[in-house]
């Protein structure tokens, strides 16, 4: 604390000063210029303003202190404001009232850094969501309660009258460009080329499958991709698998991936046909038919 400041004389034929209730809020109102920083700043902390305001005066209490400080708000005085859970206040006009020889750089943060400015000090208060460039206007107002009250204002008007406005039919234009609008729900990309031949050679229908299988196919895709797996080595042990195994082992996807590496190694299967191809896809839809018969 310990900072000098002065008091002009017409502080004392001030309406607005005349408008406190109390000769000790007023009191409390020149104290603050000692208590707060060389930018008109300090901490709202009612037990510390307490304390060094009335170091001396057993009947003064924080409550008391709390209590003018609400009122010093609500009359603009001082703002109350907070940043990152830190509450703060700025006295009104500070510049055209004091001048400090070499200030100090404040310790405090700027109001213009505020995430809720109190609107009246008694539990009302307006987010600070501002710009930068709002905020640099907040900052260079005159009496910055006036600009925070005019904002509430507008903005509660401007949402009343939003919520109240009449819907009103589209006009020609309009109607026009909604009628050009791109489908909202975009077609799906085909499968790769090896994908298409799992699918095929499993006899799977990617339209049709639930998120369950399709997780199960995909993982499965994925595992023979990694392999360095090419279309024509998915078709030839696709006939492989037929061969090795019973015709009523149905041939998924992961039992490509699984039974992959026992599958190669086979020439002639290697060179087969489109007709072999389509032989073991015909093979795979018979027994996913009597799967769903029986």
């Amino acid at each position: 604390m310990a900072r000098i400041r002065s008091v002009k004389p017409d502080f004392w034929k001030s309406e607005a000063i005349a408008e406190l209730s109390s000769d000790t809020v007023r009191l409390m109102f020149i104290g603050l210029w000692n208590y707060a920083d060389d930018h008109g700043r300090g901490r709202d902390d009612a037990r510390l303003i307490c304390a060094e305001l009335f170091a001396l005066d057993d009947d003064k209490t924080p409550a008391e202190v709390e209590k003018a400080m609400k009122e010093l708000a609500r009359k603009g005085r001082i703002i109350r404001y907070t940043v990152n859970g830190k509450k703060c206040f700025e006295i009104t006009n500070w510049s055209e009232h004091q001048k400090p020889n070499k200030p100090v750089d404040s310790k405090i943060p700027a109001l213009s850094d505020a995430d809720e400015v109190q609107v009246t000090g008694a539990n009302e208060s307006s987010k600070a969501e501002r710009t930068e460039g709002e905020r640099r206007t907040h900052v260079e107002r005159t009496s910055v309660e006036v600009e925070v009250e005019v904002e509430v204002e507008v903005d509660e008007a401007r949402n009343s009258d939003e919520r109240n406005a009449p819907t009103q039919a589209p006009d020609a234009t309009h109607q026009a460009q909604i009628l050009e609008l791109p489908p909202s729900a975009p077609k799906a990309k085909p499968p790769d080329e090896l994908t298409a031949v799992i699918a095929q050679a499993t006899n799977t229908n990617l339209d049709e499958m639930t998120e369950r299988s399709r997780g199960t196919f995909f993982s499965a895709v994925a595992d023979i991709r990694r392999v360095g797996a090419t279309p024509d080595q998915v078709k030839a042990r696709a006939i492989a698998y037929r061969r090795k195994f019973a015709a009523d082992v149905p041939l998924t996807a992961a039992a490509l991936a699984k039974h992959w590496p026992s599958l190669g190694g086979d020439p002639l299967a290697a060179k087969s046909s489109k007709r072999d191809i389509e032989g073991a896809a015909w093979i795979a839809r018979k027994q996913a038919e009597e799967r769903a018969t029986s």
